[in-house]
C-alpha cells in the first residue's frame, strides 16, 4: 500500500495545527484576527492587578473564548516594538536597493540637460507660431469682409 502524506494513517487521527498562522498574525501591530474579526485597541482597567491602564490589541472574541488560543491578544508596546523592527528592516532594504542603483554619469546628465533645453526652445517656438496663427485668421477675416463690402457696392 502506498504512503500518503496528506491523508492520516488508519491508526492515528490527523490533527491540523494552526499555531503557525496565529503566530504570524500576531507579529507586529495586528489588524485582523485569524477568525476574521478586526482587532481593537483597548486599555486595561484601573482595577487590573498586574498591568493597570496598559493598552493592548485584542479580538472581540478573545474574552468570550478565553484560553482557546484561537484569537489574538497582544500588548500595545510589544506590538509597536515588533512593528518598528519591521520598519527598520524595510528601510535597511530600501537603502541597500538605492545604493545598488547605478548613478547617471555627469556626461549623460549634461547631454540630458542640453536635450531638455532644445525641447523647451521648440515648445516656445511652437507656442509663438500658434499665437501668430490667430492673427493671420483675423487678417484673413478682415480682408473677406472688405471684399464682400466692395462686391456689394460694385
Amino acid at each position: 500500500m502506498p504512503i500518503s502524506y496528506s491523508e492520516p494513517s488508519s491508526d492515528e487521527e490527523y490533527i491540523e495545527d494552526y499555531s503557525w498562522m496565529l503566530e504570524d498574525a500576531k507579529f507586529g501591530i495586528p489588524e485582523k484576527c485569524i477568525c476574521g474579526r478586526l482587532i481593537e485597541l483597548q486599555g486595561m482597567s484601573a482595577e487590573a492587578v498586574r498591568t493597570p491602564g496598559r493598552q493592548y490589541y485584542s479580538c472581540p472574541a478573545w474574552l468570550e473564548e478565553y484560553g482557546t488560543g484561537e484569537h489574538i491578544f497582544k500588548f500595545w508596546d510589544e506590538a509597536v516594538t515588533e512593528q518598528l523592527g519591521i520598519l527598520e528592516r524595510r528601510i535597511s532594504n530600501q537603502k541597500r536597493d538605492m545604493g545598488s542603483v547605478e548613478r547617471v554619469p555627469d556626461t549623460s546628465m549634461a547631454l540630458l540637460k542640453e536635450e531638455v533645453r532644445v525641447i523647451q526652445g521648440e515648445v516656445a517656438r511652437l507656442k509663438e507660431a500658434l499665437a501668430n496663427q490667430g492673427d493671420s485668421y483675423m487678417l484673413l477675416g478682415f480682408l473677406c469682409v472688405v471684399a464682400e463690402i466692395t462686391y456689394m457696392f460694385k
